[in-house]
């Protein structure tokens, strides 16, 4: 007869783990032991961000944003084949912005490390929007990683009038006790389309 044993691993940092299964019985081999491992040797890919998003962008005009791939696991990552499958029309990877040979190779990540190292290399994504719509589009990476050979990152933007303005505020942290007045000061946000790649209309200072 058999029956299925089920192992769990929940792991608390990112590095390798090794572990041990037992198994006692009144076979002729009393203890059998199982080694258990995981994040061993083997390869591992993620891709950052997983969904690209351009926003508005003016139209008639290219804009560009990056696409990282990253090796996360204690083997080379192959890096087989970086291609655009969808959405070619306004999406593209720039010429030379493609690793150099590919397929090519990122060596393992040091997971000893606190923060664990994982070398990486950016892909360009240049989104060239030619009217006031919004685009879609798909890059589609391809590894050797055994858990996710294949990678698809949404690709997306909306062709735009006009660049949408950054917003900014002078400090990031601000630290407060109940019923303290906290004043935003918005002067550091931008507008590629103002005056000056400022607002063209002052925003008043809110009281929070």
């Amino acid at each position: 007869g058999t029956f299925v044993l089920t192992v769990i691993y929940q792991a608390p940092f990112e590095r390798a783990d090794r572990g041990e299964l037992s198994i006692q019985s009144d076979a002729v081999n009393p203890d059998v032991r199982i080694n258990l491992v995981a994040n061993g040797s083997s390869p591992c890919m993620d891709v950052v961000p997983r969904e690209l998003e351009f926003g508005g962008r003016t139209f008639g005009m290219p804009h560009q944003s990056v696409v990282t791939i990253e090796s996360c696991g204690a083997d080379n990552l192959e890096i087989r084949s970086i291609e655009i499958t969808a959405g070619g029309d306004a999406f593209s990877i720039p010429e030379g912005g493609l690793p150099d040979p590919l397929p090519g190779l990122l060596a393992a990540a040091d997971l000893s490390q606190d923060p664990p190292f994982r070398p990486s290399v950016n892909v360009p994504v240049v989104f060239f929007p030619e009217a006031e719509q919004a685009y879609t589009g798909t890059m589609v990476i391809e590894g050797n990683d055994p858990q996710q050979p294949v990678v698809e990152v949404p690709l997306r933007g909306r062709g735009s009038l006009n660049q949408c303005p950054v917003a900014a505020v002078e400090q990031d942290e601000v630290t407060v006790r109940p019923l303290d007045v906290v004043t935003l000061d918005g002067s550091l946000s931008t507008d590629e389309d103002g005056p000056d790649g400022r607002f063209s209309i002052p925003v008043p200072t809110p009281e929070l």
